[in-house]
């Protein structure tokens, strides 16, 4: 069996929305065996490698907190992105940081890179954020406010020069995982749950649309890897995360 390389967001996509994997551990000891998988995501390293331990896989390498952090294989961080204390300086410097702040108790903390803050809040300070070169980028329950010049995206094909690779696939289910897939040999997208395909991702060419919805749609995609054509990928200039006006609120996608 040819061993494939993944590079795999988390939430709504290997992880249902109650944060667990209906997938049978035979299965996932079979990829851990056959399969390199790089998991690829908004949430925190130790956030990672707490996925990584619960589905019985290694948590390094990965990419965190949405491409603005890359951890190699021996667990060292590189920060890819701007410094939490600088990027919520530049927030306060323009008025915005306040409220960004109110907004982020609701959310997670213990990040290095970036702020989450609820998704259906986003619109209120995305001007804002854009003022001083940061971006909001959607993803599920929560949406990311990072420095502007990384994503998911850039930060995989960074990690794989790092590595030597060349080829590899990219799976994810919301609009943060569209530079992913962008810069990916072999595109899958996971469906929502009321059966649709994020805009997002289904207008990315070449993307497999999977007709399972988070896990199964995970399990489908190593099914389809053998025979899915690779393809170049999509020029850097594209690998930027779609604007906030073309992305919409939804499960979690992180």
């Amino acid at each position: 069996m040819t061993r494939h390389w993944i590079v795999s967001d988390i939430d709504g996509t290997l992880l249902d929305p109650s944060e667990r994997t209906p997938l049978p551990q035979g299965f996932l000891d079979e990829v851990r065996a056959t399969q390199r998988v790089v998991l690829a995501s908004s949430r925190t390293p130790e956030e990672i490698a707490a996925v990584g331990e619960h589905l019985g896989w290694p948590a390094t390498p990965c990419i965190a907190e949405d491409g603005q952090l890359v951890v190699d294989a021996e667990g060292q961080i590189e920060l890819l992105g701007t410094a939490l204390d600088e990027l919520l300086a530049r927030l306060d410097a323009h008025r915005v940081g306040a409220r960004v702040r109110a907004l982020s108790a609701e959310a997670p903390g213990g990040r290095r890179a970036s702020v989450l803050i609820p998704a259906e809040r986003a619109a209120e300070i995305a001007s804002g954020v854009a003022d001083v070169g940061l971006r909001v980028t959607m993803g599920g329950r929560w949406a990311t406010i990072t420095d502007a010049g990384w994503n998911k995206g850039r930060a995989a094909a960074r990690l794989m020069h790092q590595l030597g690779v060349t080829s590899w696939a990219a799976i994810g289910n919301a609009a943060n995982d569209a530079a992913l897939l962008r810069g990916a040999t072999q595109r899958f997208a996971i469906r929502e749950a009321d059966g649709h395909h994020d805009p997002a991702l289904a207008t990315i060419p070449g993307v497999v649309l999977l007709t399972q919805f988070g896990p199964l749609g995970w399990a489908e995609m190593v099914s389809l890897l053998p025979t899915t054509p690779t393809l170049p990928p999509e020029p850097e200039g594209r690998h930027a995360p779609p604007s906030l006006d073309h992305q919409r609120p939804h499960h979690p996608g992180a």
